[in-house]
């Protein structure tokens, strides 16, 4: 799997824009994923990328005691703007491969849409290092369901008027991380997945908001601004024309929970 580059370079710069318009999570999600990790309040989790803190909140309400780890210096004053109120949560500006935990290990690892921006190769057996025996590794991934949108077989065509260098729009393009990753926990022997479960919900977007989500993808940020502009501006017209000046965005999260394994391969805190 090809790996962009990190999280906090790719979306630091768009912070603010980040905060107002990805989505969060489901209220569902954040309650199952705790049950089924075994956890409970005081239990010392750290969490890995956690941008502005959009699943820091929920989990925080819960009463973990949170390290939560941000690469990119705006994204964490957001988070820790947002999260100023719960002195049980500490925002580390630190990436997750550098980060030496101080104290015992963690009961969980927790990492919300951003475990897939983190080195194949170490990311497992880095988690493993962190987590303490019996404990837990939880994974959300939201992605779009492109599938079940008709805007999306509609918007085709702006995208090959402006892009036509970039492949054909894959349906299938947002999933292709999570069934690698899914496997990639249970293969060094070091966690076993217990569970792993799907929310689906969908989120309205109006023609502006919608936009400003386009600027926040990786893909988009990556163009020039003036080829952005005018692809930007070719969809919103084609939103205010055909779809009432909203798009209705189908959302899935899915959750993963893998168990530290009691039997497993053994790796060294470092």
């Amino acid at each position: 799997m090809r790996q962009p580059a990190n999280s906090g370079s790719v979306f630091d710069g768009a912070a603010a824009c980040y905060d107002r318009v990805r989505p969060g999570y489901p209220a569902a999600v954040m309650p199952e994923a705790i049950r089924l990790a075994g956890l409970g309040r005081g239990d010392r989790v750290l969490e890995v990328g956690c941008g502005t803190g959009q699943a820091t909140l929920p989990l925080a309400r819960e009463g973990l005691e949170i390290v939560a780890l941000e690469p990119g210096p705006a994204l964490a004053r957001i988070a820790q703007a947002r999260l100023a109120g719960f002195p049980n949560v500490e925002v580390v500006l630190e990436p997750f491969e550098a980060y030496g935990a101080p104290h015992a290990r963690f009961a969980a690892v927790i990492a919300a849409t951003s475990f897939h921006w983190l080195d194949p190769d170490v990311r497992v057996r880095r988690a493993a290092e962190l987590v303490r025996r019996g404990g837990a590794l939880v994974l959300l991934s939201n992605v779009q369901r492109l599938s079940f949108s008709e805007f999306f077989e509609r918007v085709q065509a702006v995208y090959q008027v402006h892009l036509p260098e970039w492949p054909a729009r894959d349906l299938a393009a947002t999933w292709s991380h999570i069934p690698e990753q899914i496997e990639d926990v249970d293969r060094g022997g070091w966690f076993e997945t217990v569970a792993v479960r799907t929310f689906d919900w969908r989120v309205a977007y109006p023609r502006d908001r919608y936009l400003e989500l386009l600027r926040t993808f990786s893909d988009h940020r990556s163009l020039p601004e003036p080829r952005l502009t005018a692809l930007l501006a070719d969809i919103g017209t084609l939103i205010d024309a055909e779809f009432d000046g909203r798009v209705v965005q189908p959302w899935r999260t899915i959750l993963q929970v893998a168990r530290r394994s009691a039997q497993g391969v053994e790796v060294e805190a470092s």
